[in-house]
């Protein structure tokens, strides 16, 4: 079977144990980054339904479209997976329903369609349909070796991205057009894939997912650049804030409360600590330079093969997560025509696998090697450090249109002011 077939197949015992541990029947997977996590098969999401059923003392059966089926067998998942086909001319909810026990309670994963949902209802009367996310939240939160690679290949990717991207400069670009180069650059530094280049830029960073259109960046105009892709199925999702020449009025305070909020939930995260723990110290520092009423999001959020799962569990490791206080979301004053903060601070190195020298350990995470830039960049040049780091500025930071404060991250992971 293979060190491949192995890890599927402990993945689904794993599964199957939660399931049993959380007093559930069975759990029942449709087209989703949990079906590719437990079985390796990534199927298009159809009509037609596709449903993995994980049984505690049974061996799983992964049910897909008859037209499907070779696509299925040829996915190595481990020999004790039963593959069952079904034609359009049988009801495939039905097949389903002859897997379960006539009563119980199933797990259902979060992204199946209603429709499905529905079908398996009726075909299982006796059968309760609860959210899966009861049982096995927690599966996919613990990366293994060959994930925690995928995850640091995509993020060092994305802080690539980000420092090319900031030289090549962004005033006098039209916010679709720096959207068509952020794609072409995820692409160019190692992204299988592009999945999504929001470019906000004055006004329009108000918008957590505004649609980059043809306004054209000006001077003054704070940027907010929010992409990602994935590396071998796992994402990347990173946002930066820049402004073009010098940051409007007020700008800088709401920054340096936000960044504040970033380090204090980065010192908070230690195994064992509850997420919620992680929101309420950044939050408070939010709250505490009065901004809280602008605080609209979570700090931070899972990542795998999709970009934002929950995490609302303590911590373990080696969980990838992402820090992402959002101070100004929604702010209203215009400020020369620009949104009034920091939004989604990104920290991809809670956990060791995007920087093994910072790492996180029983006490907490161990404190970067620099410190923020002391001054701004100009036309003139890079700005001046402090003297308290020995680290070189990232290239986006020498960019002539585009000022720049940074706060920790490997090579150009900065988050600029």
């Amino acid at each position: 079977m293979g060190d491949r077939g192995d890890r599927f197949e402990l993945r689904l015992a794993r599964a199957a144990e939660l399931v049993e541990r959380a007093g559930l029947a069975g759990l029942l997977v449709t087209p989703s980054a949990d079906l590719v996590y437990l079985a390796g098969y990534d199927p298009p999401p159809l009509e037609r339904l596709t449903c993995l059923v994980v049984r505690p003392g049974s061996d799983p059966a992964l049910v897909v479209p008859e037209l499907e089926r070779p696509r299925a067998l040829a996915v190595s998942t481990g020999a004790r997976v039963e593959t069952v086909g079904w034609r359009d001319t049988e009801d495939p909810y039905d097949l389903v329903g002859r897997l379960l026990w006539p009563t119980g309670a199933y797990g259902v994963t979060d992204r199946t369609w209603a429709a499905h949902v529905l079908g398996l209802q009726a075909a299982a009367p006796g059968v309760e349909l609860v959210p899966a996310s009861r049982a096995v939240a927690g599966l996919r939160a613990v990366k293994d070796a060959e994930e925690v690679a995928l995850l640091s290949a995509a993020a060092h990717a994305a802080d690539r991205t980000f420092a090319l991207v900031c030289d090549n400069g962004l005033g006098g670009r039209k916010e679709v057009d720096v959207a068509a180069t952020l794609g072409e650059l995820l692409v160019q530094e190692g992204h299988d894939s592009v999945a999504f280049t929001i470019v906000g830029s004055g006004p329009n960073g108000a918008s957590p997912h505004h649609e980059p259109d043809g306004r054209e960046i000006g001077p003054g105009d704070p940027v907010v650049l929010d992409f990602g892709g994935r590396v071998g199925g796992y994402c990347s999702d990173i946002t930066r804030t820049v402004a073009v020449d010098e940051p409007p009025d007020g700008f800088v305070e709401v920054y340096e409360a936000v960044k504040e909020a970033q380090e204090r939930a980065f010192r908070t995260v230690k195994p064992g600590v509850p997420a919620e723990d992680v929101d309420r110290a950044a939050r408070a520092v939010v709250e505490a330079a009065g901004f809280g009423d602008r605080f609209l999001h979570r700090t931070g959020h899972g990542i795998h093969r999709d970009s934002s799962p929950e995490i609302r569990m303590p911590m373990r490791r080696p969980t990838a997560w992402t820090s992402a206080p959002r101070a100004g979301l929604n702010w209203p004053a215009t400020w020369n025509g620009a949104r009034g903060a920091m939004r989604r601070w990104r920290l991809r190195r809670p956990s060791p696998p995007f920087a093994p020298d910072w790492p996180c350990g029983a006490s907490g995470c161990r404190e970067p090697p620099h410190r923020p830039l002391s001054s701004r960049a100009s036309a003139a040049g890079p700005p001046a450090w402090d003297g308290r780091a020995a680290w070189s500025p990232p290239s986006c930071c020498s960019s002539r249109r585009t000022s720049c404060t940074s706060t920790r991250s490997a090579g150009c992971s900065a988050s600029p002011a």
